[in-house]
Protein backbone atom coordinates (compact mmCIF):
# COMPACT_ATOMS: atom_id res chain seq x y z
CA UNK A 1 0.00 0.00 0.00
CA UNK A 2 1.17 3.85 -0.69
CA UNK A 3 -0.22 6.78 0.69
CA UNK A 4 0.37 10.39 -0.63
CA UNK A 5 1.03 13.62 0.96
CA UNK A 6 -0.27 17.09 -1.37
CA UNK A 7 0.74 20.00 -1.69
CA UNK A 8 -2.39 21.61 -3.40
CA UNK A 9 -5.89 20.81 -4.29
CA UNK A 10 -6.05 17.61 -6.44
CA UNK A 11 -9.35 16.71 -7.96
CA UNK A 12 -8.38 14.22 -10.12
CA UNK A 13 -8.19 12.00 -7.10
CA UNK A 14 -11.63 12.88 -5.50
CA UNK A 15 -13.50 9.74 -5.21
CA UNK A 16 -10.04 7.62 -5.86
CA UNK A 17 -8.49 7.85 -2.66
CA UNK A 18 -9.54 8.66 1.21
CA UNK A 19 -8.44 11.65 2.90
CA UNK A 20 -6.82 10.14 6.09
CA UNK A 21 -5.01 12.97 7.92
CA UNK A 22 -3.48 15.98 7.71
CA UNK A 23 0.34 17.23 8.73
CA UNK A 24 0.10 19.25 11.73
CA UNK A 25 4.47 18.90 12.75
CA UNK A 26 7.12 18.87 10.40
CA UNK A 27 5.49 20.89 7.49
CA UNK A 28 9.24 22.25 6.92
CA UNK A 29 10.28 19.20 6.39
CA UNK A 30 7.91 18.13 3.62
CA UNK A 31 7.96 21.23 1.73
CA UNK A 32 11.89 20.84 1.53
CA UNK A 33 10.72 17.16 -0.14
CA UNK A 34 8.60 18.80 -2.59
CA UNK A 35 8.86 18.48 -6.29
CA UNK A 36 8.41 20.81 -8.89
CA UNK A 37 11.33 23.07 -7.43
CA UNK A 38 11.30 26.84 -9.21
CA UNK A 39 15.23 27.14 -11.13
CA UNK A 40 16.02 30.23 -10.44
CA UNK A 41 18.67 30.57 -13.34
CA UNK A 42 20.51 27.91 -16.03
CA UNK A 43 23.60 27.86 -17.77
CA UNK A 44 23.05 25.88 -20.79
CA UNK A 45 26.56 24.71 -22.48
CA UNK A 46 26.66 23.92 -26.17
CA UNK A 47 29.58 21.45 -26.84
CA UNK A 48 29.74 20.27 -30.45
CA UNK A 49 28.67 21.23 -33.82
CA UNK A 50 25.42 19.94 -34.00
CA UNK A 51 24.67 21.93 -30.14
CA UNK A 52 25.80 25.07 -31.60
CA UNK A 53 23.31 25.10 -34.34
CA UNK A 54 20.70 24.46 -31.68
CA UNK A 55 18.58 26.81 -31.20
CA UNK A 56 16.86 26.71 -27.88
CA UNK A 57 14.52 29.93 -27.95
CA UNK A 58 13.07 28.91 -31.52
CA UNK A 59 12.89 25.21 -30.29
CA UNK A 60 10.71 26.58 -27.00
CA UNK A 61 8.43 28.94 -29.40
CA UNK A 62 7.46 26.36 -31.45
CA UNK A 63 7.00 24.16 -28.03
CA UNK A 64 4.33 27.49 -27.34
CA UNK A 65 3.19 27.43 -30.87
CA UNK A 66 2.14 23.70 -30.91
CA UNK A 67 0.83 23.81 -27.37
CA UNK A 68 -1.65 26.63 -28.57
CA UNK A 69 -2.69 25.35 -31.72
CA UNK A 70 -3.92 22.58 -29.20
CA UNK A 71 -5.61 24.28 -27.12
CA UNK A 72 -7.10 26.25 -29.42
CA UNK A 73 -8.65 23.22 -31.61
CA UNK A 74 -10.61 22.08 -29.21
CA UNK A 75 -12.04 25.33 -27.87
CA UNK A 76 -13.30 26.24 -31.54
CA UNK A 77 -14.44 21.97 -31.87
CA UNK A 78 -16.22 22.25 -28.34
CA UNK A 79 -18.18 25.56 -28.97
CA UNK A 80 -19.23 23.97 -32.16
CA UNK A 81 -20.48 20.80 -30.68
CA UNK A 82 -22.70 22.71 -28.10
CA UNK A 83 -24.65 24.17 -30.70
CA UNK A 84 -26.42 20.84 -30.73
CA UNK A 85 -26.40 20.41 -27.14
CA UNK A 86 -29.69 19.46 -25.13
CA UNK A 87 -29.85 21.24 -21.95
CA UNK A 88 -31.43 19.95 -19.09
CA UNK A 89 -33.99 22.17 -16.13
CA UNK A 90 -30.46 22.74 -13.74
CA UNK A 91 -28.61 24.32 -16.78
CA UNK A 92 -26.47 21.41 -17.53
CA UNK A 93 -25.83 20.75 -21.29
CA UNK A 94 -25.18 17.38 -23.10
CA UNK A 95 -24.43 15.95 -26.43
CA UNK A 96 -23.88 11.77 -26.54
CA UNK A 97 -21.60 11.81 -29.57
CA UNK A 98 -21.58 8.03 -29.86
CA UNK A 99 -24.59 5.80 -28.61
CA UNK A 100 -23.54 2.81 -26.69
CA UNK A 101 -26.41 -0.41 -26.32
CA UNK A 102 -24.98 -1.42 -22.63
CA UNK A 103 -26.69 -1.12 -19.44
CA UNK A 104 -28.06 2.71 -18.23
CA UNK A 105 -26.16 4.10 -15.50
CA UNK A 106 -28.45 3.82 -12.05
CA UNK A 107 -27.15 4.94 -8.36
CA UNK A 108 -26.69 1.59 -7.32
CA UNK A 109 -23.95 1.07 -9.22
CA UNK A 110 -20.28 2.07 -9.61
CA UNK A 111 -19.73 3.86 -13.36
CA UNK A 112 -16.76 3.00 -14.51
CA UNK A 113 -16.04 6.23 -16.64
CA UNK A 114 -13.33 7.37 -19.20
CA UNK A 115 -12.91 11.59 -19.30
CA UNK A 116 -11.23 14.70 -19.84
CA UNK A 117 -12.15 17.96 -18.39
CA UNK A 118 -11.53 21.43 -20.36
CA UNK A 119 -11.86 25.17 -19.44
CA UNK A 120 -14.01 26.93 -22.14
CA UNK A 121 -10.79 28.23 -23.83
CA UNK A 122 -9.76 25.02 -24.65
CA UNK A 123 -7.26 24.33 -21.86
CA UNK A 124 -6.87 20.53 -20.23
CA UNK A 125 -7.65 20.46 -16.62
CA UNK A 126 -7.38 17.50 -16.06
CA UNK A 127 -7.88 13.21 -17.95
CA UNK A 128 -8.18 9.60 -17.23
CA UNK A 129 -6.72 9.04 -21.22
CA UNK A 130 -3.15 8.56 -22.28
CA UNK A 131 -3.49 10.11 -25.69
CA UNK A 132 -4.86 12.98 -24.62
CA UNK A 133 -2.41 13.89 -21.59
CA UNK A 134 -0.09 13.41 -24.50
CA UNK A 135 -1.40 15.79 -27.12
CA UNK A 136 -1.24 18.42 -24.30
CA UNK A 137 1.96 17.64 -23.41
CA UNK A 138 0.69 16.72 -19.69
CA UNK A 139 1.21 13.13 -19.89
CA UNK A 140 2.38 11.71 -16.34
CA UNK A 141 4.13 8.21 -16.65
CA UNK A 142 3.94 7.43 -12.95
CA UNK A 143 -0.06 8.03 -13.04
CA UNK A 144 -2.01 5.34 -14.50
CA UNK A 145 -4.17 6.17 -17.14
CA UNK A 146 -7.61 4.01 -16.58
CA UNK A 147 -11.30 4.19 -16.01
CA UNK A 148 -12.09 6.42 -12.94
CA UNK A 149 -14.83 4.62 -10.58
CA UNK A 150 -17.70 6.77 -10.19
CA UNK A 151 -20.97 7.23 -7.79
CA UNK A 152 -23.87 9.28 -8.74
CA UNK A 153 -26.13 8.40 -5.66
CA UNK A 154 -27.05 12.17 -4.01
CA UNK A 155 -24.16 11.51 -1.21
CA UNK A 156 -21.57 10.82 -3.31
CA UNK A 157 -18.70 13.35 -3.18
CA UNK A 158 -18.84 14.23 -7.27
CA UNK A 159 -19.93 17.99 -8.75
CA UNK A 160 -23.60 17.65 -9.44
CA UNK A 161 -23.22 18.53 -13.20
CA UNK A 162 -20.46 15.14 -13.69
CA UNK A 163 -22.91 12.97 -11.79
CA UNK A 164 -26.03 14.40 -13.52
CA UNK A 165 -24.18 13.97 -16.82
CA UNK A 166 -23.36 10.36 -15.94
CA UNK A 167 -27.40 9.32 -15.27
CA UNK A 168 -27.88 10.40 -18.45
CA UNK A 169 -25.80 7.62 -20.31
CA UNK A 170 -25.43 3.56 -20.62
CA UNK A 171 -22.22 1.54 -20.74
CA UNK A 172 -20.67 2.79 -24.33
CA UNK A 173 -22.20 6.35 -24.62
CA UNK A 174 -19.97 8.76 -25.20
CA UNK A 175 -20.78 12.41 -24.43
CA UNK A 176 -19.87 15.93 -24.08
CA UNK A 177 -21.20 17.78 -20.85
CA UNK A 178 -21.25 21.44 -20.42
CA UNK A 179 -21.35 22.29 -16.84
CA UNK A 180 -22.16 25.55 -15.91
CA UNK A 181 -19.92 26.93 -13.25
CA UNK A 182 -23.23 26.73 -10.81
CA UNK A 183 -22.94 22.69 -11.54
CA UNK A 184 -19.48 22.88 -10.84
CA UNK A 185 -16.99 24.28 -8.60
CA UNK A 186 -19.52 27.25 -7.97
CA UNK A 187 -18.97 30.87 -7.72
CA UNK A 188 -16.35 30.47 -5.66
CA UNK A 189 -14.07 27.81 -6.98
CA UNK A 190 -11.92 25.89 -5.84
CA UNK A 191 -8.89 23.19 -6.35
CA UNK A 192 -7.06 24.83 -8.28
CA UNK A 193 -9.83 25.97 -10.23
CA UNK A 194 -10.63 29.90 -10.15
CA UNK A 195 -14.09 31.20 -9.36
CA UNK A 196 -17.09 30.83 -11.58
CA UNK A 197 -15.87 28.54 -14.27
CA UNK A 198 -17.67 27.12 -16.69
CA UNK A 199 -16.08 23.43 -17.59
CA UNK A 200 -16.41 21.03 -20.06
CA UNK A 201 -16.60 17.06 -20.17
CA UNK A 202 -15.78 14.56 -22.59
CA UNK A 203 -17.07 11.22 -21.06
CA UNK A 204 -16.96 7.68 -22.09
CA UNK A 205 -18.89 5.07 -20.06
CA UNK A 206 -16.91 1.71 -19.95
CA UNK A 207 -18.90 -0.71 -17.81
CA UNK A 208 -20.90 -0.60 -14.31
CA UNK A 209 -19.83 -2.40 -11.39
Amino acid sequence: SQFFITHKETPWLDGRHTVFGRVIEGQNVVDSIAQNDTIISIDILKKGRDAKRFNAAEVFSDHLTKKDAVKNEKRDALAALEQSATYTDSGLGYVITTKGDGEAVTENKTVMTHYAVYFEDGRLLDTSIQEVAEAYNTYNSKRPYQPLPAQVDPDAGMIPGFKEGLKLLQVGDKATLYLPYELAYGANGGRGIPPMSNLIFEVEVVSLK
